[in-house]
């Protein structure tokens, strides 16, 4: 009578522990509206807010909005404009920003309308 082999026992392979989530420096969920600060060269609405960074730190800011065409800008402490973004595509008009600190400090992100006509609510998000 011929012998069954038994078949090898398969050895569950090592799951890799997920990555941990980028913590979020920053999320708010605002409202550009009559009544907030109003930029001098194009009379459009903006939202500002602070956070502090560390030099060589990379971070994403990405601001989403259904009710208006979004615009984005980052200053360091000494208010020089690092990075600025309208469109993230022709199709996409919510506006994203990848860039490494240069130093450590308290940057400031302004949240803008692309015109004067822009208001609405809109979620801001720095990681």
């Amino acid at each position: 009578v011929p012998q069954e082999t038994p078949s090898p026992t398969a050895t569950p392979s090592p799951v890799p522990s997920p990555e941990p989530p980028t913590p979020l420096l920053l999320e708010k969920q605002g409202e550009l509206k009559e009544g907030d600060t109003v930029l001098a060269s194009d009379q459009s609405l903006y939202d500002e807010y602070t956070f502090e960074g560390k030099e060589g730190q990379q971070i994403t800011i990405s601001l989403e909005s259904s009710a208006f065409d979004t615009y984005v800008a980052l200053f360091n402490s000494d208010n020089e404009l690092l990075q600025e973004h309208d469109d993230i595509s022709q199709t996409n008009s919510n506006s994203e920003i990848t860039i490494t600190l240069p130093k450590t400090g308290t940057y400031r992100v302004i949240v803008n309308a692309y015109d004067s006509k822009g208001k609405g609510k809109y979620l801001l998000k720095i990681k």
